[in-house]
């Protein structure tokens, strides 16, 4: 079965998604000036992958962009998944993506079984990229402010991140 489900609030958002099987998918983009979007492409091959994305553009720049290819199963935050504690203390859920602000940048690959992920970027011009190859990983990202920049993978079984930017 396949559940997409998105809401612009204005025109001029590009949403590309993509899920198969018993993958949800939840996208809701903001569309705040007409010289930029907000571009957001989900790909999930596998069943129960559960991925939550919410774009908001705010201020003048740039779009948010947000690129997620997922190949497995139970990944991002699916059947009421819950991070351990010490992943959880960051306050997002797994499978939230949260962008707010303008020239924010997610670029994630998730390769296996049961690995759970959440990021959120409020500001401007932070970049994530993130490669998860294994099963049962864990990783949630916060950046806030102005030029936060991480590019981190996870290869193998049962690793946890958790990872706080501020600048500003």
């Amino acid at each position: 079965m396949i559940k997409i489900f998105a809401v612009l609030a204005l025109l001029g958002s590009a949403i590309i998604g993509q899920a198969k099987a018993s993958d949800t998918l939840y996208i809701t983009s903001d569309y705040y000036a007409s010289t930029s979007r907000n571009v957001a492409s989900v790909s999930a091959l596998g069943d129960d992958n559960a991925i939550a994305v919410q774009q908001i553009f705010t201020g003048r720049g740039g779009a948010n962009s947000l690129d997620i290819d997922i190949i497995g199963d139970l990944n991002g935050g699916p059947l009421t998944s819950a991070f351990k504690p010490t992943v959880a203390e960051i306050g997002l859920q797994p499978g939230q993506i949260v962008q707010t602000g303008h020239d924010n940048s997610v670029a994630m690959s998730i390769r296996g079984t049961g690995n759970l992920f959440a990021a959120s970027q409020v500001g401007s011009h932070n970049m994530l990229t993130a490669s998860v190859m294994g099963n049962n990983n864990q990783s949630a990202v916060s950046q806030t402010g102005y030029g936060n920049s991480l590019s981190f993978s996870q290869n193998g079984n049962g690793n946890s991140l958790t990872v706080i930017q501020r600048a500003y």
